[in-house]
């Protein structure tokens, strides 16, 4: 049943792109919401969309979650609602494309707290309260940038290559408590990501798949029991493909490919 209650579903970086897609459907499928980001503004527009369209309970957390303190804000928040989810969705992040010594340390550390430590965190603390009540799942998302080296996109490659590794290590280990963990590796998707990210044109000029497709077929994928997602042709011949070249060639043709124009 479309409108069956699925219990609490939190969406990090639900402002824009996939995590506001995230929300959206899921939403539809019979979640209620805690959508997490640091544009108040637009949480709030979306919320009341929600309310109306679904009529779900939506709550709104607008929190920088790279700042000092910031995950424990999210955590403290689902403590003092007495609220335990049903699904995380690890959604918030960013890329900066670029050399690594031309660009700013500290957004490189930014890039790292946030893809990294903070999806950690609450993975880890989240993760708990599933483990306790032996149910509910967590969805990383990653990027098939995750799956070689990346020049040009060296730390945010290696942030979502963690991330794939976290998840599917984590998926092992949460089975016996009943907890699914998936990490979803899109390819190039509709967001925000090559404006923030200051990518160059030719890569902004790359046919996107759209975000309300990549997760329709990710949640379709997290309900099915899958570990890894990858999304779109693109990602799809990418992901198989690496397995038959050997590294230096792999990183090498990349490099020449994210190289500036």
């Amino acid at each position: 049943m479309a409108n069956e209650d699925k219990g609490l579903a939190v969406v990090t970086g639900a402002s824009s792109g996939l995590g506001h897609a995230f929300a959206r459907d899921l939403a539809a499928r019979g979640y209620d919401l805690l959508i997490v980001a640091r544009r108040k503004e637009r949480l709030e527009e979306l919320a009341e969309r929600l309310r109306a369209e679904q009529g779900r309970t939506v709550h709104v957390l607008a929190t920088d979650l790279v700042a000092q303190g910031g995950p424990k804000t999210l955590l403290d928040y689902l403590e003092e609602h007495r609220l335990i989810p049903a699904l995380l969705v690890n959604n918030a992040g960013f890329g900066q494309y670029g050399a690594v010594v031309e660009q700013d340390l500290m957004t490189l550390v930014d890039m790292v707290r946030l893809n990294v430590e903070t999806a950690t965190i609450l993975s880890h603390e989240i993760g708990k309260m599933m483990a306790r009540h032996q149910a509910g799942g967590i969805i990383n998302v990653s990027s098939i940038t995750g799956f070689q080296p990346c020049p040009y996109l060296a730390v945010y490659g290696a942030t979502k290559a963690y991330l794939t590794s976290f998840s599917e290590a984590m998926a092992v280990e949460m089975r016996p408590y009943n907890v699914r963990v998936m990490a979803l590796c899109p390819g190039p998707t509709e967001s925000e990501f090559h404006e923030k990210a200051d990518s160059p044109t030719q890569f902004r000029k790359r046919r996107l798949v759209p975000a309300e497709d990549c997760v329709r077929r990710a949640l379709d994928a997290y309900e099915a029991g899958r570990v890894v997602r990858t999304d779109g042709l693109f990602a799809n011949l990418r992901a198989f493909s690496l397995r038959f070249f050997p590294k230096p060639w792999i990183r090498n043709v990349a490099g020449k490919m994210l190289k500036p124009k």
